[in-house]
């Protein structure tokens, strides 16, 4: 929403149009109030096991060049690591082939 403002493009899609452009955060006098910054709460040194379901399962994607992985063997994989083993990988969306047919 901010870029097309700035562009004078109009809204490009449905969340450019309810989207709410940035420029109420910008002022032309700086804030130097000192501020107390927050500590990471996660060993920015702590790395994965290199042994770990995880990293197994991801030796055998092909990332030396775009779109060569399987995309859902890489997303099921980004899942376990971000949702953890306990929540079920809900697996790809699919549409009818009414909504297709609609959808063209």
């Amino acid at each position: 929403a901010t870029m097309a403002e700035i562009l004078k493009m109009g809204a490009l899609s449905q969340f450019d149009y309810y989207g709410r452009p940035l420029r109420d955060i910008f002022t032309d006098k700086p804030n130097l109030a000192p501020y107390v910054a927050l500590e990471p709460s996660v060993d920015m040194n702590e790395t994965n096991p290199a042994r770990g379901r995880g990293a197994i399962e991801s030796r055998q994607l092909q990332l030396a060049k775009e779109d060569q992985s399987d995309d859902e063997v890489f997303n099921l994989i980004l899942w376990r690591a971000i949702k953890g083993e306990s929540v079920p990988y809900p697996g790809a969306t699919r549409m009818s082939a009414l909504e297709a047919q609609r959808s063209r």
